[in-house]
């Protein structure tokens, strides 16, 4: 093995890196926002969901606020339920996106229906104002 191991995500100016860092915790998702961004205020939002495997992103224009999420579900879907069990306090959203391990026939056009999982993913991202796209 040539050269020193690389630990971490890569990292670059032009680019802000928005991840969760937490002692004994790895992180599952990050995002990456341009600097070209930056008069938006590009900001990890915490407060409005706070889970190890979700990352809300909200932008701020002209009194607006945008929400775009992050989310990486295990092979429990905890990350799906953490959502599902909170939907009724969470604004509304115009992007998500992430890995959700769980199968429909949606996006997976070898499976024969629909899990329980992925039912209440569509459910949870039709009531934060979420359209499949």
């Amino acid at each position: 093995m040539e050269g020193d191991e690389v630990i971490g995500a890569p990292k670059h100016p032009e680019w802000l890196q928005m991840v969760r860092i937490k002692e004994g915790e790895v992180p599952h998702v990050i995002a990456y926002v341009s600097t070209r961004l930056s008069r938006y205020r590009p900001a990890m939002r915490r407060d409005i969901v706070d889970h190890c495997d979700i990352l809300v992103l909200s932008l701020f224009s002209g009194g607006e606020v945008l929400n775009l999420m992050n989310v990486y579900s295990d092979d429990q879907h905890t990350a799906i339920e953490h959502l599902a069990a909170r939907v009724h306090s969470l604004p509304p959203f115009i992007y998500m996106a992430g890995d959700f391990n769980c199968v429909s026939t949606t996006w997976d056009d070898y499976e024969h229906g629909e899990s329980l999982t992925a039912i209440s993913l569509w459910d949870t991202a039709s009531q934060i104002g979420l359209e499949w796209a």
